[in-house]
């Protein structure tokens, strides 16, 4: 059955990869402006990656007994990626002038690689996981009852005692202070008697 010109162009189009390859072979045997149909091939394709996005293979764990793990095995480099942020934000951790720029310039490389490796790794920003790290080692610091707030938040990167307490509640829902009476609280009725 010949197609016309304009059905296999359609078809080019339509945003269906394996049948526009399909198409394509079709148009090199059936159509005079085979070329015509390769390059619209390559356009859509191109159109499909801008679209969805680079095609990643990640190798993903064996299944064992019928069980298959929700989450895919992190490759091994960006498992060292992961360790290697982790390290720099806690050996930079009291340093209040650390920031995005001075992670990217410390991991070589751009400011926007560093954002889209942390969006597809670890589903955060690097801001955000800067404040993560430093918030998790101020609850750390806090649960040792040997430091003041303040004292805390200058150890954890923070400046100011006010922005360190915002950043405090809205990650475990009270204020630092509040966080050191329910700990203390909490250790008393833990103490035999």
């Amino acid at each position: 059955m010949k197609k016309s010109r304009s059905e296999g162009i359609i078809s080019l189009l339509s945003g269906y990869y394996s049948r526009s390859v399909t198409v394509v072979v079709g148009l090199a045997v059936w159509q005079p402006l085979a070329a015509v149909g390769l390059l619209l091939a390559v356009v859509a394709f191109i159109l499909h990656r801008r679209m969805n996005g680079p095609v990643r293979i990640v190798e993903r764990a064996p299944v064992i007994g019928g069980i298959q793990p929700s989450q895919p095995i992190v490759e091994a480099r960006d498992q060292q990626f992961i360790d290697n942020v982790t390290r720099l934000v806690e050996e930079n951790i009291d340093d209040v002038q650390f920031d995005i720029d001075r992670m990217a310039t410390s991991m070589n490389v751009s400011r926007s690689v560093l954002y889209s490796k942390f969006k597809t790794l670890l589903n955060t920003t690097p801001g955000n996981f800067i404040t993560e790290i430093r918030l998790k080692r101020a609850i750390q610091l806090l649960n040792t009852r040997q430091y003041q707030v303040q004292e805390v938040a200058r150890m954890c990167g923070w400046d100011s005692r006010r922005y360190f307490a915002r950043s405090f509640r809205q990650k475990m829902g009270m204020s630092p202070s509040q966080y050191l009476e329910q700990h203390e609280r909490d250790a008393e009725r833990e103490k035999p008697e």
